[in-house]
């Protein structure tokens, strides 16, 4: 049993006994606002840029919805793969069920041999998040998260753990920003499914045999910002930057056909209600 698997049960209770929300690439949003009370919130569509799947090297354009909307302090929040309910009516901690969706490796993709070891389906996993936030100053906010998702369809039957922490800070009227680091860990069935290359596999792709054990997966960091158009409409804009750690970046998946270093980026306009 590896470090990862043994941690996976204590973060498991930590997230149901301790209340906090993982990391969001929804738009910031102010302490003041979140003090609003009855129902209100944020959407916001645009495009982003991915890679084809973790660990490539090549990139595809998404479309990209994110949102959450306010009922007093409980929200429903979609943020890019991940859909979440704050369960809490509590100014400083939240807690609640999160589903999330994990892209597979499609029939064509940018790798040759990557394809070679077959086509992997979305898996769609479920689990909870906790996080408490902390004020720092008038205008900002310091917010610690941990999330934990398991594989409900069959696809890699691991679980994916997330700790992160973020600074958001209203700099004018106008404009909000907000910053966040995360480290993420993987169990062995995830890194076998995804980064594992079978003897059959090695023969058919000409990469070399691999197997993946879990672990720490990758850590990254991310930079947000929403310029305050007017009442209504806001312009908003994502950048993030993420490095495989382990077997992740060492299997033949990463190390000959792809990148363990993965950036991602988003463009979109907001609208408040």
């Amino acid at each position: 049993m590896n470090i990862f698997n043994a941690l996976m049960p204590i973060i498991a209770l930590s997230m149901l006994a301790q209340p906090a929300a993982a990391r969001t690439s929804t738009p910031p949003t102010a302490p003041e606002e979140e003090e609003n009370r009855g129902f209100h919130g944020t959407t916001a569509v645009g495009v982003g840029v991915i890679p084809e799947y973790e660990g490539a090297d090549a990139y595809r354009i998404i479309p990209l919805s994110n949102g959450r909307a306010y009922l007093d302090r409980r929200y429903i929040e979609l943020d890019g793969l991940a859909l979440r309910a704050n369960l809490l009516n509590n100014s400083r901690i939240a807690f609640g069920p999160v589903a999330h969706l994990t892209f597979g490796r499609r029939d064509r993709i940018g790798s040759t041999a990557v394809a070679q070891l077959g086509r992997i389906n979305d898996a769609y996993e479920f689990g909870a998040f906790v996080a408490t936030t902390l004020p720092l100053g008038k205008s900002g906010d310091l917010r610690l998260a941990l999330e934990g998702v398991h594989d409900v369809a069959q696809v890699h039957n691991g679980w994916i753990g997330t700790a992160s922490i973020g600074y958001h800070r209203r700099l004018s009227t106008r404009w909000l920003v907000s910053g966040t680091a995360s480290v993420s860990g993987a169990s062995d069935d995830y890194a076998r499914r995804y980064f594992t290359v079978t003897p059959q596999g090695s023969a058919a792709s000409g990469l070399a045999a691999f197997n993946a054990r879990g672990g720490i997966k990758d850590v990254g960091i991310s930079v947000r910002a929403a310029y305050k158009v007017n009442e209504r409409w806001s312009i908003q804009g994502v950048a993030g930057y993420k490095r495989l750690l382990g077997d992740f970046a060492q299997s033949p998946v990463v190390g000959r056909e792809g990148n363990a270093n993965q950036l991602s980026g988003g463009l979109g306009i907001g609208f408040h209600f």
